[in-house]
């Protein structure tokens, strides 16, 4: 194979890549949003954790995401001070489904944290993976990897590590 052939191979290569992530795109437009939408907020109402649903990134096309934020809760932990006292809250962690520049969708776990007591823990990727993989057995097989890395995260020790 000739240089000028190798590279027309790779240029064709290059447009299938690249209609690959329309199509990706527009499965996430047809249908993926909405059944991270619909089962994510199905576990909220069928449970009674205490959370929502919310739809990230509505003015940036193409960049969008799908989260399950656990809310904002008293830590129980208070300080006292000459004018009173003090609460620290602890701010809820989420899952995250993202679209990433290349059409795939990344799940990303982000951890509590008590606000001014401590530092936030860098976000936990669980993959990248194609829309159409993103059926409802897969988004409650995440739903339930993020609830044990909230009980993990809960029962932990700073020395604990929460990414195995």
């Amino acid at each position: 194979m000739t240089k000028m052939e190798e590279i027309k191979t790779q240029v064709n290569e290059y447009f299938t890549v690249l209609k690959e992530i329309t199509e990706k795109r527009l499965l996430w437009e047809s249908s993926t949003k909405d059944r991270l939408w619909d089962t994510l907020t199905n576990v909220v109402k069928s449970t009674s954790i205490r959370g929502e649903v919310r739809f990230l990134g509505e003015k940036i096309k193409n960049s969008e995401g799908i989260q399950l934020f656990l809310s904002d809760s008293p830590s129980g932990i208070s300080e006292t001070t000459n004018s009173g006292g003090k609460l620290f809250v602890k701010r809820g962690g989420f899952l995250n489904f993202s679209q990433l520049y290349n059409g795939d969708i990344v799940v990303i776990i982000g951890f509590p944290y008590v606000v001014e007591l401590m530092e936030e823990i860098n976000p936990l990727e669980i993959g990248k993976f194609h829309p159409s993989l993103i059926t409802e057995e897969f988004i409650y097989d995440k739903v339930g990897i993020f609830l044990n890395k909230m009980i993990q995260w809960e029962r932990s020790t700073q020395d604990d590590n929460l990414y195995l």
